[in-house]
C-alpha cells in the first residue's frame, strides 16, 4: 500500500516537472532527441 502511494507521488512529480519545463519553453521535455534523431533549430529563412 505504501509502495503504491510512493509510486503515485513520483509519477505526479514527474508530470509536474515535465509540464513546468514545457511552459518554460524547453525544446525537449524528454531531455534529448530519440536515438538516431537530432533536433534542427528553426531558422528565419
Amino acid at each position: 500500500m505504501i509502495a503504491e502511494y510512493e509510486r503515485a507521488q513520483i509519477a505526479e512529480r514527474c508530470r509536474r516537472g515535465k509540464r513546468y519545463r514545457a511552459q518554460q519553453g524547453s525544446t525537449n521535455v524528454l531531455s534529448g532527441a530519440p536515438y538516431g534523431y537530432r533536433y534542427v533549430k528553426k531558422s528565419d529563412t
